[in-house]
């Protein structure tokens, strides 16, 4: 296993899902939010091309469930550490 290609898969993956993430109109890390056509474009491409990656080093099956895996993790801890930092930020201020 080439270990560049596991770094820039993960790399590509973060990517995908904090665009994924920025797309949503719940997001609470930006007040305006930007194009959501446009970062979910972004965002599948980052995606498969993460996956591309991951294919290079290891069978297919592997591949789609590191990437799958990849993603719940992201999808699921990058709301919530927004949250919590954007709660830190707000008790500092007040």
């Amino acid at each position: 296993m080439d270990p560049f290609l596991l770094l820039v898969a993960s790399g590509l993956c973060l990517l995908a899902a904090f665009c994924f993430y920025l797309a949503s109109p719940n997001q609470l890390l930006l007040k305006h939010s930007y194009s959501s056509k446009m970062l979910n474009l972004g965002a599948m491409v980052m995606a498969l091309l993460a996956v591309i990656s991951l294919m290079q080093f290891m069978g297919k099956p592997a591949a789609i469930f590191l990437f799958v895996s990849l993603m719940m993790l992201y999808l699921s801890l990058l709301p919530l550490l927004i949250a919590i930092f954007k709660k830190n930020e707000d008790r500092r201020s007040s």
